[in-house]
């Protein structure tokens, strides 16, 4: 804290009936980074990997570069070359020395979350400080800022979802938090480098979100400056990724520059709409369930900035450029026919950010006309805490198990359940049509000297392309050779590949939804297996829409039906 912080802080006592505003406005920074660390720590133990995207693309190759094992996606094939081995090094470098220590490799899953919640929690703290700022600056009008954010952000479900998952658009949403955190404290260098970080080493399109950036720079320091610092940056990030990655592919490769052209530039109808398209509706609703009323009290917050600059005829300079930021980004993915809920993830801290500005401003202005109106800013967080939990709990009941079953396996008297597996080198865990919530090789038994532990899909309904695998490896000449390897079953198209399944005899595991009971399975397979375990699956066929999104209690107990999750072994 600087000097002389708590003396301001304590001349401002007003706290317009705020719970806890007096304390968080007082307390260090130190405090702060400790209140945003415990609510990412609960992530970290009980998110759960809700992206296929993020195995395969991401928990799987790290888990490769670890432990040489682990599937492949046709984006890593060097035919291809759109994804980064430097973005998963940055990964690989803070758990890797802790790899002798741990006894499960559930446990270096975990650790990673870990490092997750310490970044998000250092920028969401730089952020609070930066606002914390604005609300010194004007406090006649701003000066609950920091306040709205923090309480905000520590209850929301969207920033629980979104900050321990393992994705280019999770690490943009750090860098995005720290570089619009710069803004607010004026941190001009900052803030253009974590733009470039973000763009090149995590997903370039976030370079969207480096105009509000750009003219705050410009503002300050001539335009030639800001060429100069970008093109330090690009040089300072682009040349060891190029270096990196080209030596990992086994040939001249530029990835950020791969995945633009795939996505923007394609024209032969391949591209992210092969993935499926989607309508406009799609993010509105999902931002309804993630952000409930803050998505449209973010959203009306350019009336709060307007009303302000005709008040003072002065622009907030800061909270402008952090609207128009939001407000670029919801212009440019809405309108693209392929949509994903992750591809929200970098603006996130944004829509925390307007929705504590707007709710400031009529803080504010409220109190000035009666006392009366002190509640109405605790009404609106006291329902957005409300429809937070009831989102989460309503995730974690139905879904838990996608996580719970392959933690199972993982049991000691479950892995050698069946005593034929004890004479098998090689074990195969198969899936079927859950093959998307497989949540990483992370959940696969260690391979040792006697078994080897191997994911393995089985034919269903999806008539897609599945993972393929990288070619295990004992050595790093061995990972260097498998990265290079070119598997001739890979496409850009999404086509079926019928080679990548195993029948049901080759299985020794499956786990898979179903509800039914070991000799109704056993006659349907014609093989013999035993339940080891059966976890609560929702139905999404036999249930309320609004059960799958919210928890509500009484309703959800006498109403939501399950399916479940069963872990099964092959038995002589």
């Amino acid at each position: 804290m600087a000097k002389g912080e708590k003396k301001l802080d304590q001349s401002d006592s007003t706290s317009n009936g705020l719970f806890f505003y007096k304390y968080i406005s007082s307390t260090n920074s130190t405090n702060i980074f400790i209140l945003f660390l415990t609510a990412r720590l609960v992530s970290v133990y009980y998110n759960l990997v809700w992206d296929c995207d993020e195995t395969y693309n991401y928990w799987d190759p790290l888990h490769f570069l670890i432990f040489g094992q682990g599937t492949q996606t046709w984006e890593y094939s060097p035919a291809y070359g759109l994804r980064s081995y430097l973005y998963l090094l940055v990964h690989y470098l803070p758990i890797f020395p802790f790899k002798p220590f741990l006894t499960s490799k559930i446990t270096m899953f975990y650790l990673l979350r870990f490092v997750f919640a310490l970044i998000q929690s250092y920028t969401d703290t730089k952020l609070f400080e930066g606002l914390k700022k604005l609300s010194q600056s004007d406090k006649q009008s701003f000066r609950h800022t920091h306040y709205f954010y923090l309480v905000l952000n520590l209850t929301n479900v969207g920033m629980f979802l979104s900050t321990t998952s393992f994705l280019p658009s999770t690490f943009s949403l750090y860098l995005i938090t720290y570089a619009y955190a710069s803004i607010y404290s004026n941190n001009l260098i900052s803030s253009v480098f974590a733009i470039g970080l973000a763009v090149l080493l995590a997903w370039p399109f976030v370079v969207i979100l480096g105009i509000p950036v750009a003219i705050n720079f410009i503002i300050y320091k001539p335009i030639f400056n800001f060429v100069k610092i970008t093109a330090i940056s690009g040089i300072v990030i682009l040349v060891p990724l190029v270096l990196i990655d080209s030596f990992f592919y086994g040939k001249l490769v530029v990835a950020p520059l791969n995945i633009f052209v795939y996505n923007v530039l394609d024209t032969t109808g391949k591209g992210p709409d092969l993935y499926g398209r989607e309508p406009f509706s799609y993010y509105i609703k999902n931002l309804f369930l993630n952000f409930n009323i803050l998505f449209p009290i973010s959203i009306l917050n350019v009336l709060g900035l307007f009303y302000q600059y005709l008040k003072n005829k002065t622009l907030c300079k800061n909270a402008s450029l952090t609207y128009l930021g939001m407000f670029l980004w919801l212009l440019i993915i809405m309108t693209r026919p392929h949509k994903e809920e992750r591809f929200m993830y970098p603006i996130y801290s944004l829509f925390i950010i307007n929705s504590a500005i707007l709710l400031a401003l009529g803080s504010n202005y409220l109190v000035k006309k009666h006392k009366i109106f002190q509640i109405v800013p605790n009404m609106v967080l006291f329902i957005h805490i409300l429809l937070s939990l009831s989102r989460l709990m309503a995730l974690l009941f139905n879904y838990s198990s996608t996580i719970a079953v392959y933690v199972k396996l993982n049991n000691q008297d479950v892995k050698f359940s069946s005593a034929h597996l004890n004479f098998k080198s090689a074990i195969n865990v198969c899936v079927g049509k859950e093959w998307y919530r497989f949540p990483s090789y992370f959940f696969i038994p260690e391979k040792t000297e006697v078994h080897d532990w191997n994911l393995r899909f089985l034919e269903s309904d999806f008539k897609g392309q599945l993972p393929g695998y990288f070619k295990e490896a004992n050595n790093f000449s061995e990972v260097i050779e498998s990265t290079r390897h070119k598997d001739k079953l890979f496409n850009d198209v999404n086509q079926e590949v019928k080679e990548r399944y195993v029948s049901l005899d080759k299985c020794d595991f499956i786990i898979d939804t179903d509800n039914f009971d070991d000799k109704k399975f056993n006659e349907k397979t014609k093989i013999n297996w035993k339940s080891l375990g059966k976890f609560p699956f929702f139905d999404s066929v036999h249930n309320y829409s609004i059960l799958r999104s919210f928890y509500i209690p009484v309703l959800y107990e006498k109403n939501v039906k399950f399916t479940h999750f069963n872990l099964r072994v092959r038995t002589p």
